[in-house]
């Protein structure tokens, strides 16, 4: 349920814009990446990723179903327990097998999963089918996230 796009152009502007060493960026990040160059072994990464997760209050997931989003549905519910939820978006763009799918993967987790209806086909920007949709749809979708967040005093991740 996710653009490849989307999450391809988002790695690489994280990996090549963002100032890793600025005391914006947490610690947990920059022990994620690591210096250009500087491949950490998986078991690190893990840990790594369990120690930003652990220090949040609530963790909301983005949560398609897919390998990506039930690995780090599952880290999150290790480091977090109760306080994690997966979020699923649902609209005429997302086909209900990978809803149901992704409600099964959720529930083998044992994480609830809450649905979340987005509205992509009401914005002309998203319906004109340019090179930008992916963006379009996701900025729907992730606006409502956040919403949904906040109201939980929770963090999206995706």
């Amino acid at each position: 349920m996710t653009c490849g796009f989307w999450r391809s152009w988002v790695w690489s502007w994280l990996r090549e814009s963002v100032d890793r060493s600025g005391p914006g960026f947490p610690e947990a990040i920059r022990q994620l990446f690591g210096k250009a160059g500087d491949m950490k072994n998986t078991a690190e990464k893990v840990a790594a990723l369990k120690a930003l997760l652990a220090g949040l209050k609530n963790v909301l997931v983005a949560f398609s179903g897919g390998v990506d989003s039930a690995f780090l549905l599952a880290v999150a519910k290790e480091a977090v327990g109760d306080r994690a939820r997966a979020v699923t978006a649902v609209s005429p763009t997302y086909s209900p097998h990978e809803v149901e799918a992704a409600r099964r993967m959720a529930d083998r987790l044992g994480v609830p999963l809450e649905i979340l209806e987005t509205d992509e086909f009401n914005d002309e920007r998203f319906v004109a089918n340019s090179a930008e949709r992916c963006y379009w749809c996701k900025q729907e979708l992730f606006g409502k996230l956040v919403r949904k967040a906040a109201a939980w005093g929770a963090v999206v991740v995706d």
